[in-house]
């Protein structure tokens, strides 16, 4: 925290990143900050670069959530839902995988002055499914 209560993140620059993008969403990243607090690692795999993914599982309570972060091409093979605009969640098909890597995430993202997307998918497991 600066002098002022603000949080300033720290660490991997990525995640750094998607800090400081959510603070300008005006998300109070502090409550995300003390959410792991409470969490527990029970895994974890680092980037590996020929698969272009890593991942996450951190257990709240009674579930684990397994999160994903990685290149959209790569994390979209392991997404079987999606959420639609009002919330709701839906089953995500193979066509609409296949519009979403090369419409979105090609030509309005990635081609454009040369950024850098990232995609993230989550799941939720008991812990007896996630042991």
């Amino acid at each position: 925290m600066d002098e002022n209560a603000f949080y300033v993140p720290v660490g991997n620059g990525t995640e750094v990143s998607l800090l400081r993008w959510l603070q300008g969403a005006e998300i109070p990243v502090h409550t995300i900050i003390k959410t792991k607090e409470t969490a527990a690692l029970k895994a974890q795999l680092a980037f590996n670069p020929a698969e272009k993914i890593s991942v996450v599982a951190v257990q709240f309570d009674d579930k684990v959530r397994v999160y994903l972060k990685g290149c959209p091409e790569e994390v979209i093979k392991y997404c079987h839902h999606k959420f639609l605009p009002n919330g709701e969640l839906s089953d995500f098909h193979h066509g609409e995988k296949e519009q979403v890597i090369n419409e979105l995430m090609g030509q309005q993202f990635c081609k454009k002055d040369g950024l850098k997307c990232l995609a993230f998918s989550y799941a939720d497991f008991s812990i007896e499914q996630f042991n």
